[in-house]
Formats: structure tokens, sequence, C-alpha cells
């Protein structure tokens, strides 16, 4: 099939993406050193919402809390870092 949604914005190959609980917003991480936070909640329409920037090495895993306010990112560079994403940085 064909997907319903296709996300540009990582200028490296996204190496992991996950859904929020509720399903209005998508974390992606990339070899780009970036995660990016997507409003999922407009299936026809999923925009960037912001990039988070901050690792020095390819982003390997993003997961969110129980709440949605908050992404943990785990790099290459040998860090987690924990992001607060109940508002716009």
């Amino acid at each position: 099939g064909t997907p319903s949604i296709v996300l540009t914005g990582h200028s490296a190959p996204v190496t992991c993406v996950r859904w929020n609980h509720d399903g209005t917003r998508i974390a992606s991480a990339s070899r780009d050193m970036t995660i990016k936070i997507w409003d999922g909640s407009i299936r026809s329409q999923t925009t960037l919402e912001y990039t988070l920037s901050g690792h020095t090495y390819d982003v390997d895993c993003v997961n969110w809390n129980a709440d949605g306010t908050l992404v943990a990112s785990g790099g290459s560079d040998q860090t987690v870092r924990v992001w607060d994403v109940a508002r716009k940085p």
C-alpha cells in the first residue's frame, strides 16, 4: 500500500519514530543529530512543530513519557537527554 502521511525534514536517515500516547504528536530521531516533534493530530496535514538539537552524534532512539510532556532520547554521543515538550522551546 501507500503511506497516508510522508514526513520530510531530517537531513540524514531516521533511526526511530514514536507516537505519543494520545496519538496527537510524533517524535522522530535521526542520524542528523536531531529529534523532530510533529503535530500528528490532523492526518492529512501533519506538520513539523519544532526541532530539538543538542546531541553531538546520531540520535538512536526516542520515547514519550506517560503524559506526553517529556521526550527522552538516546544518542551515539553516549548521552540520554530529556526534553520538555509541553511547550515549544
